[in-house]
């Protein structure tokens, strides 16, 4: 690998040392131009030629986009026509690297990775979002909240799941008395035309399970709920899902703004208040093959009932929550299954920030094993340890998964064997894995750590089975590596 954007800092340099001048609250306060602007937002073309980001060197109202090339050109000013190419993100390759998916504008599209064609899947004025591949080469893509699969040979577009907004309504069927049924068998008896009416619907009805017509789809209502973190497995046999409640008696937070454009003080809105109310949410698989929806059980979750060790310090309160003996609440994420489809895992972290497990979901019961937990007393957390986000977890290959986790005192990178439940520490040391890469061929972390100091990051490689760590930049201070789709640059 090599890098080669010094030029830039340099400029900024330059631009920086110009305008030095004694500082006074009045300029602090102002808008930062006038102390220089850096060079933000990186960002690589798919083809990894150029490297494009924005910068303001001018002062002028707003940056503008910049690039400079691998070749080790002068920096320049972007087309205007340049802007959706520096934009683009990259397509999400199928398995065997062959196809790739992109979500643009609200459409699909799919790319033939060898001969470099492009086909439009949808063109609509719905939004289609999050595509993925199937095992059999299908794509599957989320439309107003349900999911939808084209089949990848003859274009066929096939609804896979129904959801629906709101409670499903109760059918008030009018119980027949003794009276009314003997006169409704009466009249099939007495009329012939009730009773051809009565043989053409069994006719009907027969003629629908012979000619093998679909059945209507499984109606989900998400009964005033919010729907989110909607997944579908590999093989297309099992969509999960989570259901979320907001808290209704919560209040939030206000703080008013005094320079409006009407002149009057308008309040912003702002987040609830500390020991409010959190909001709740259950996850759901849905089977597709047994058309049947079950929760997932987070009772089964090892130590779900454990309390914090504050509530020591609270008798009355910790006494109360031990008589409940009830499963403290917890967020579950969206189903992180590896290629084959045969496994599936999610990360839960309890709402008290105390426990976050790493969970291996039996999809036929709904109920978790352990693969990993992690507990602080204090707050679990850290680089690649998101609160309500999965972090840095992913799989290396159908048996074995990647995460970060604290156990050390530190954030550390391991792997485990699902199957197995071997565990091997990749990393180690009083320092941080800051930033988690997966190379392409599944055969090399890249990762920005603080080996060195904690205020010095630089970036490093390591084999995917562990090893010596292999040092690629040596810089000071803290520093945002962004590695080009083909990692072979930096910047």
């Amino acid at each position: 690998m090599r890098y080669f954007f010094s030029a830039i800092f340099l400029m900024m340099a330059q631009y920086c040392c110009a305008q030095l001048a004694p500082l006074t609250v009045e300029k602090i306060m102002r808008d930062p131009k006038w102390m220089g602007v850096s060079p933000s937002n990186y960002r690589w073309s798919q083809d990894s030629k150029t490297l494009f980001f924005d910068w303001n060197p001018e002062n002028k109202e707003e940056s503008v986009l910049y690039k400079i090339s691998t070749k080790g050109e002068k920096v320049l000013k972007a087309a205007d026509t340049e802007k959706e190419i520096a934009d683009a993100q990259p397509y999400s390759l199928n398995t065997a690297g062959t196809f790739g998916l992109l979500e643009k504008k609200g459409d699909v599209y799919l790319k033939d990775i060898k001969n470099d064609k492009v086909t439009r899947m949808t063109n609509t004025v719905e939004s289609e979002s999050n595509p993925v591949f199937l095992i059999n080469g299908d794509v599957v893509f989320e439309r107003d909240k349900n999911l939808f699969e084209i089949n990848i040979k003859t274009a066929a577009i096939t609804q896979l799941s129904n959801f629906i907004e709101g409670e499903k309504p109760v059918k008030k069927d009018k119980e027949l008395s003794q009276q009314d049924k003997w006169l409704k068998t009466e009249q099939a008896d007495v009329f012939d035309i009730i009773k051809k009416k009565n043989a053409d619907e069994d006719k009907a009805e027969k003629e629908k399970v012979k000619n093998d017509l679909p059945k209507p789809l499984h109606e989900i209502y998400t009964n005033k709920k919010y729907l989110s973190a909607i997944t579908i497995s590999p093989t297309g046999k099992y969509i999960s899902y989570k259901l979320t409640t907001v808290a209704g008696d919560n209040h939030n937070t206000i703080v008013p703004n005094y320079v409006t454009k009407s002149g009057y003080t308008e309040d912003i809105g702002g987040r609830t208040k500390v020991g409010q109310q959190p909001r709740t949410s259950e996850s759901y698989i849905f089977d597709v093959n047994r058309d049947t929806v079950y929760a997932m059980q987070t009772a089964t979750i090892e130590g779900i009932k454990e309390l914090p060790d504050y509530l020591k310090d609270y008798p009355k309160a910790l006494d109360s929550l031990k008589k409940k003996n009830a499963d403290r609440p917890v967020n579950v994420s969206s189903v992180i299954w590896n290629d084959n489809g045969t496994t599936p895992v999610v990360v839960a972290t309890s709402l008290d920030n105390k426990d976050r497990w790493i969970l291996k979901l039996n999809v036929e019961t709904g109920k978790f094993s352990t693969i990993d937990r992690q507990r602080d007393e204090a707050w679990v957390g850290g680089p690649g340890i998101d609160g309500y986000d999965v972090g840095n977890v992913g799989w290396i290959d159908n048996n074995r998964l990647y995460y970060q986790s604290e156990a050390t005192g530190y954030s550390h990178l391991y792997l485990v064997n699902v199957a197995t439940g071997d565990k091997k520490q990749v990393t180690s040391g009083h320092w941080e894995v800051q930033t988690l890469q997966l190379s392409t061929d599944k055969k090399e972390f890249y990762f920005t750590a603080n080996k060195e100091h904690p205020g010095i990051t630089n970036f490093y490689k390591i084999s995917s089975n562990g090893g010596p760590i292999t040092q690629l930049t040596n810089l000071q201070g803290l520093n945002r590596i962004t590695l080009s789709p083909d990692e072979k640059y930096l910047a």
